[in-house]
């Protein structure tokens, strides 16, 4: 039976928004303890994020996103839209993001060989 890939690491709760941003580690923490549940166990196969390369990212984004990406790491906080906040912890956990993405792609491809 296949099974689908959980990309999970806790570092992604690093990523710390404000209080009310719905986009937080709570939130995450709730995934979390539900794909650990009883009912859950055996249904995922958990894939680990490795931090991505430049070239990977500029797959999707543009060189001048990166660098102003790029431009945040270890800076308590950036505005970089009204909506979109980082923090010190914010550009490592982006490039686990995408780095977890490029894990499932060459997981997928092992599975369907």
């Amino acid at each position: 039976m296949l099974k689908t890939g959980i990309i999970r690491d806790d570092r992604y709760m690093d990523h710390q928004t404000d209080e009310g941003h719905p986009e937080n580690a709570r939130r995450l923490k709730a995934i979390y303890e539900m794909l650990d549940g009883d009912d859950m166990l055996g249904h995922f196969t958990e894939i680990s994020p490795k931090l991505a390369e430049d070239e990977q990212t500029l797959l999707i984004h543009s060189p001048e996103y990166l660098k102003k990406i790029t431009a945040t790491k270890d800076r308590d906080h950036c505005a970089l839209t009204p909506d979109t906040h980082t923090c010190a912890a914010s550009y490592d956990t982006a490039l686990l993001a995408v780095g977890g993405l490029f894990q499932a792609i060459s997981a997928e491809k092992l599975i369907t060989r």
